[in-house]
């Protein structure tokens, strides 16, 4: 399995993938939770982080799902394997959708 495809935090794929100011990448959810604690240090090298610096890492979101799409995911359970293709295809989905929604 790919290791940079898993949360330090949750130890899970990540469905909303996230970089950091500490140059690291996050499940979402995971590390907005972490700043709403007010914690405010990297969860792997407990450097000090800025809450105002997440963005969407998007070139590794498409690479996890390109990897959950093409079913390289045999060792996942079929749990997690459900969730994390379902949350694919609701990206997938959307991204189209906003493509054809005219602009306002």
């Amino acid at each position: 399995m790919f290791r940079p495809f898993f949360c330090p935090i949750t130890h899970q794929i990540m469905l909303d993938a996230v970089l950091c100011s500490d140059g690291r990448s996050y499940e979402r959810a995971a590390i907005m939770a972490r700043f709403a604690a007010g914690n405010y240090r990297s969860p792997v090298d407990n450097s000090l982080m800025n809450p105002s610096c997440v963005i969407q890492n998007v070139h590794l979101q498409n690479l996890i799902n390109s990897f959950l799409l093409n079913g390289a995911h045999n060792d996942l359970s079929d749990e997690v394997r459900r969730a994390a293709v379902s949350a694919t295809n609701a990206r997938i989905l959307a991204r189209r959708a906003a493509r054809r929604a005219p602009p306002f």
